[in-house]
């Protein structure tokens, strides 16, 4: 068998320089099962982030729902302590009118005046 002068023995830079270029074109390469699982790693997690998103969003106005409902109950108690404090207000001035009338007109005796000033109703 003669050789030909252009015919040289395969070595290792051939490969690399044209074999495997030529297989990347035909099978997957690491980079592209990489890229591939990269991708599919992106997508769960933004399907988790979306559900994440849905799930504070929820969150949130339950909170806020219920913080509304406590605002309008602590509303409605400060709305009664006002009208508390109006009222007894109130009836401190007709107790002290009614211990004036009484101690100008000697309705009661200063015993009995002393012991209703003693309860401190006005």
């Amino acid at each position: 068998m003669s050789k030909d002068a252009n015919v040289k023995p395969l070595t290792v830079e051939d490969l690399h320089e044209v074999l495997i270029p030529a297989m990347e074109r035909v099978f997957a390469t690491k980079k592209d099962l990489e890229s591939f699982a990269v991708r599919e790693h992106m997508e769960l997690l933004e399907r988790d982030l979306a559900e994440l998103k849905g799930d504070f969003v929820q969150f949130r106005d339950e909170s806020l729902t219920n913080q509304d409902k406590m605002l309008k109950g602590q509303d409605i108690l400060i709305t009664e302590k006002v009208m508390r404090d109006h009222q007894k207000k109130k009836e401190r001035k007709l107790w002290t009118i009614m211990i004036e009338a009484t101690q100008e007109h000697s309705i009661l005796s200063p015993k009995q005046l002393k012991q209703i000033k003693e309860l401190e109703v006005f």
